[in-house]
């Protein structure tokens, strides 16, 4: 099996975790709940 960080990191859409990156950056906690959001969509 694959670690959990290995799979993260191999994702098939980056461009969604450069947004999410850069959300977080900017705005902080308050873009950590859409960002747990998107993790659970996947």
């Amino acid at each position: 099996n694959t670690p959990p960080a290995k799979r993260h990191h191999s994702q098939p859409n980056p461009g969604v975790n450069e947004r999410n990156a850069l959300g977080i950056q900017s705005n902080g906690k308050k873009n950590f709940t859409s960002l747990k959001e998107v993790i659970l969509q996947m």
